[in-house]
């Protein structure tokens, strides 16, 4: 099993996993994209769970990435 860092940035758009070797080798990057709410000009939302789904989403990815 290789040892690796996994770097997450939950941003409004998206969420971006990177995954960095030891030696600092970048292994894999993905991102998942999020939708923004707009229930009235002027205001975004975003329900906490779709911060969750796409974190899952965009680890998963970055790891199958290494795995292939």
């Amino acid at each position: 099993m290789t040892e690796v860092i996994l770097g997450i940035d939950v941003g409004t758009t998206a969420v971006k996993a990177i995954l960095v070797s030891l030696d600092g080798t970048v292994l894999a990057t993905t991102e998942a994209k999020q939708d923004v709410l707009v229930p009235r000009p002027g205001w975004t939302e975003q329900h906490p769970d779709t911060w969750w789904d796409s974190t899952k989403i965009a680890v998963s990815r970055a790891l199958s990435l290494v795995d292939s």
